[in-house]
C-alpha cells in the first residue's frame, strides 16, 4: 500500500495475519485508559497471543493519570508492539482537540523521562474536522472509507497519508482491505510511472530513516565512550600513573627511544620488522 493503514478494533480478535504482512497495514485495539479493566484485558490478551504487531489507540475522555499512563508505558516493552522505523506508536481518538494536544503532551513528556524518545503519537477526531495540523480522521464506514481513498489518490496529495479506520470484526478488516487494494491497483494501472516513483521513493524514505538511525547510534557511542574515557581520567590514580608516563617517558629524546627499540630486538622481546612495518606484530610472546 502506497499509503499507511491503521485498522482499529474495540473487539479483541485476531486479525488476518497474511494481510497485517503487506506493507503499510497496521492493527490497533481502542480501549479507555480511564478504565482500568480495559488496559488489562489487552495486556493479558496480547501477552497470550503474542502472534501479531498491535498498537495502542487510546479513547480519550478525560485527562489520563500518572497510573494510567505508566500502564500505557508498559505495553511499549512488549515485543510485539508495533514500531514503525523503529519508533514506537500510539494513536490517540477523541471528541476534543484540546484534550487530545494535553494528552498528547503529558504522554510525550513522561514517555521521554523514561528513555522513550522517538514515540510516534497520531491524534484523530470522531467528527469531519480535519482542519487541525497533525489531527486526521476516524472513518467509521467503510463506504466512506472507500469513497474517501479514491478522491485521495486523485488529488495532489496522494501520497504519504495516514488512513484511520474502525474495524469491529474480522470480515470487515478482510474486506476493507481487499477493497483498498482493489483502488490502488486501479491507481496503479492508470498512472504506472507515477506509482513506480512512489514506490521508489518510499524505499529511498526507508534507507534515509535506516542511515539516520545509525548516525544516532553512532553519537550515542562516541559519547558514551568520551564520557567513560573522561570518567577515567578524572580517577587520582590515573592522573598520577598519565603524569608519570608524561614525566618520564614523553620527555625523552628521541634517539634515546630509538636505543631502547634496539635493544629490546636484541633481548629477543621485539621483532625486527616491527622497526619499519606498522602492519607486523610488535612483540614477541
Amino acid at each position: 500500500m502506497i499509503n499507511s493503514f491503521f485498522f482499529i478494533s474495540d473487539t479483541f480478535f485476531e486479525p488476518d495475519k497474511n494481510l497485517l504482512g503487506e506493507d503499510n497495514i497496521y492493527f490497533s485495539f481502542l480501549v479507555n485508559p480511564s478504565i482500568k479493566e480495559s488496559l488489562d484485558n489487552l495486556y493479558n490478551f496480547t501477552e497470550r497471543i503474542k502472534l501479531f504487531e498491535f498498537a495502542l489507540t487510546l479513547d480519550i475522555h478525560e485527562a489520563p493519570t500518572e497510573e494510567s499512563i505508566k500502564f500505557i508505558m508498559s505495553f511499549l516493552f512488549l515485543p510485539c508492539y508495533l514500531r514503525i522505523e523503529q519508533q514506537p506508536l500510539i494513536n490517540l481518538s477523541g471528541t476534543s482537540q484540546e484534550l487530545l494536544v494535553k494528552t498528547s503532551s503529558a504522554l510525550t513528556a513522561y514517555l521521554s523521562s523514561q528513555g522513550f524518545n522517538n514515540v510516534i503519537i497520531n491524534r484523530f477526531t470522531r467528527s469531519a474536522d480535519q482542519s487541525e495540523t497533525n489531527s486526521c480522521r476516524l472513518f467509521i464506514s467503510s463506504s466512506e472509507l472507500l469513497k474517501n481513498y479514491r478522491q485521495v489518490l486523485q488529488s495532489d496529495q496522494f501520497y504519504n497519508n495516514p488512513v484511520f479506520f474502525y474495524a469491529h470484526s474480522t470480515d470487515v478488516f478482510v474486506e476493507s482491505v481487499s477493497a483498498l487494494q482493489q483502488i490502488e491497483r486501479e491507481f496503479k494501472e492508470s498512472y504506472p510511472k507515477l506509482y513506480t516513483l512512489i514506490n521508489n521513493n518510499r524505499m529511498l524514505e526507508k534507507e534515509v530513516g535506516r542511515l539516520r538511525r545509525k548516525m544516532v547510534y553512532t553519537e550515542d557511542e562516541l559519547n558514551h565512550q568520551k564520557q567513560y574515557n573522561d570518567i577515567l581520567r578524572s580517577e587520582h590514580s590515573t592522573k598520577e600513573l598519565q603524569k608519570y608516563y608524561d614525566q618520564e617517558y614523553e620527555i625523552l629524546p628521541k634517539w634515546y627511544k630509538r636505543i631502547g627499540h634496539i635493544l629490546k630486538v636484541i633481548t629477543g622481546k621485539r621483532t625486527f620488522r616491527s622497526l619499519f612495518r606498522d602492519d607486523v606484530k610488535k612483540y614477541k610472546n
